[in-house]
Parts: structure tokens; C-alpha cells; sequence
């Protein structure tokens, strides 16, 4: 019986062993993670790394921006459909825009071909003359760009010049122009001529009101610079003397106003004409009985004063407000005398 009772202490002898070893290797993984922080979180809540987000669809890669100052490259398919457009312009510049459904649904398309890089300025003029060829255009709104029909934009708040050259560009604005020598109906005519199919030349009292494209209304000063210089705005207007003589009030006129007479019935040949004043912008195209009503009338010298002695009736060549100044001091000359004679006349 004693080797069993042996081998049994022995067996209890190393039973214990084990477990004091046990217990030293957990009391070791205790220290290590209090020395060392983030090691226990690691071991006990370890989990597998994340998947990356799978792409919604196309949209999120296409509608993706940068803003750069390089060169653009400009690789289109044939008949390059709006939202493609879209997508490109907003690539590089990171501007908002906002299209109508119908107008997309339209399926206008436009073909690009530009084989070089090009400047982000440059790609972004080549995109309004692309939206201009499909019959678009741009019109700003807070911080998006809302696309719309070139044909509804004259309707819509553009951006608005009032003087200076507009750029060479297709985006859509407005200009208030106001002659200074022209007649406001003659220069309307003329740039009326030259607007694009969307644009429209608006007369507004004194002033043109012009929107179209920038790069069409640029053209349309070109043409309105050529046609508003002095001598070139002259009507003939006429006008019935009833109580006076009319050669001695066009005698006592071209005095007044300085003008080389014309001679009588029309007869004479023209004398040379003499440079009309501009008129002032703003003022009042007429005068009244009150003589004169306006910097642009009392500083206007018509060309010339003639006289018809059959219906004794003055022929006045002048610009509006040359014939404005005319008319008033004529309303102020030609009353009945009550002196006897009625010979003389004052002028204060």
C-alpha cells in the first residue's frame, strides 16, 4: 500500500505546481496590459476592419470637383449630351447648377472637338458657347447657375451694365445705354438689326435697354459708337409762324443762337454746319413754353434755320433738342402785339 500512497503525494505535489504556474502567467498578462495601454482592448475586442463604401452608382465618381488653375483636357464623345456637359464644367470650377428636368429630358446634345488642353478660363468660355449652340444659357442665382432657355432669359434677372465694354462672352446680361448724340429710335433701329434671335433692344424714355449675349451686345457698341458722334442726328422739323414775320424771326433766331443763315424760301446753299453740343444724359428730351427745360436743350445750336415765304413757316435742321430750343424761344416770339406798330421785339 505505500508506493500508492506515494505516487499519490507525488501526483498532488505536481498538481499544485501547475496551478501556481497558471496563476503567474495571468498575474504576467495583467502587468503587460496595465504597462501597456491598448494592448488588453486589442486582444479582447479585436474586429474585423471596415469595408470601404461601394459607390451608389455612377453620379458619385461623375459629380466629383476639384478647383484648378491647370490646363483641362477636353475629351468628349460626339453629340455630348447636357448632364456630361454639366458634370465637366462643374469638375474644374466646383460651381452649383441647377437644370429643369424638361430641359434635360429634351436630349439636346452639342459636339465638341478640341484636341489641345485647355486653360480653365478658356474650357469655361468653350461651355457657354456650348449651352449657347444647344439654345441655353446661364443665369446666376445666389450660389447656383440655373439653366434655362435662351429664348426666356431676356426675362430673367441677368447681371446689368451701365457703362464700359461687356465682355467677349456668351453669358447673358443687360446694358442700359444712353445716346448722347443719336436719336434714341435711329440707334434702337440700328442694334436692333444686329441681336441675337434671344435678345431684345428696349426703348425706355432717353435710354436703350438692351439684354442679349455679352459677346452680341460687345458687337452692337461697336456699331452704336459709329452712329452716336456730333452732325450725325439732325431731323428737319417745321414749324408755322402765326403772328410774326417769319424772315425776320429767323433772322432775329440765327442771331440768338448763333447760326449762319440759311436764306430765305429755301433758297442758299447750306452753310457750314455747326457742331452740336452733347446732350446730357438724364435730362429731359423736350422744352417748354418756359424756354428751354433741360441742359441738353438750352445748350443745343441747331445747323440751320430756313424760311418758306409761301406758308411763312421756319424750316429748322437740328437734333431733337436743337429743335426743342428753337420751338421754345419761337412759342416766346411769335405772340400779337398790343403796341402800335409792333415793331420791336425783346428778348430778356
Amino acid at each position: 500500500m505505500q508506493p500508492i500512497s506515494n505516487h499519490s503525494t507525488s501526483f498532488s505535489s505536481s498538481g499544485g505546481f501547475g496551478a501556481r504556474l497558471g496563476r503567474a502567467v495571468l498575474a504576467a498578462m495583467i502587468v503587460s496590459s496595465l504597462l501597456v495601454p491598448g494592448f488588453g482592448a486589442r486582444s479582447a475586442f479585436a474586429q474585423p476592419a471596415p469595408k470601404p463604401d461601394v459607390p451608389a452608382g455612377d453620379d458619385d465618381k461623375l459629380f466629383s470637383c476639384h478647383k484648378s488653375n491647370g490646363m483641362v483636357s477636353v475629351t468628349f464623345k460626339p453629340e455630348t449630351e447636357l448632364k456630361d456637359l454639366l458634370a465637366w464644367v462643374m469638375g474644374f470650377t466646383c460651381k452649383n447648377f441647377i437644370a429643369d428636368p424638361r430641359i434635360v429630358s429634351t436630349g439636346k446634345k452639342v459636339t465638341i472637338i478640341a484636341p489641345n488642353k485647355l486653360s480653365a478660363a478658356d474650357a469655361y468660355e468653350t461651355f457657354l458657347i456650348a449651352l449657347s449652340t444647344m439654345g441655353l444659357t446661364l443665369i446666376p442665382k445666389g450660389p447656383v447657375y440655373r439653366i434655362v432657355e435662351s429664348a426666356s432669359a431676356k426675362s430673367e434677372t441677368v447681371p446689368i451694365y451701365k457703362k464700359g465694354t461687356p465682355a467677349n462672352s456668351d453669358q447673358f446680361v443687360r446694358y442700359i445705354l444712353r445716346p448722347t448724340y443719336a436719336q434714341v429710335e435711329t440707334l434702337r433701329g440700328a442694334l436692333d438689326s444686329i441681336r441675337s434671335t434671344s435678345g431684345s433692344v428696349q426703348t425706355v424714355g432717353s435710354m436703350l435697354i438692351i439684354t442679349d449675349y455679352s459677346s452680341q451686345i460687345r458687337d452692337m457698341m461697336s456699331l452704336a459708337r459709329a452712329i452716336d458722334v456730333p452732325g450725325n442726328t439732325d431731323g428737319i422739323y417745321t414749324i408755322a409762324v402765326k403772328y410774326a414775320d417769319a424772315t425776320q424771326l429767323q433772322q432775329k433766331l440765327n442771331e440768338i443762337l448763333g447760326v449762319t443763315a440759311g436764306g430765305a424760301g429755301g433758297g442758299g446753299g447750306p452753310p457750314p454746319p455747326t457742331k452740336a453740343r452733347p446732350n446730357t444724359p438724364g435730362a429731359p428730351a423736350g422744352g417748354g413754353g418756359g424756354g428751354g427745360g433741360g441742359d441738353d436743350v438750352s445748350g443745343a445750336v441747331p445747323s440751320k434755320i430756313l424760311v418758306d415765304d409761301r406758308t411763312n413757316t421756319l424750316i429748322v435742321v437740328a437734333s431733337p433738342a436743337g429743335y426743342q430750343r428753337v420751338k421754345s424761344l419761337v412759342d416766346r416770339l411769335d405772340i400779337t402785339l398790343d403796341t402800335e406798330g409792333g415793331s420791336s421785339i425783346h428778348v430778356y
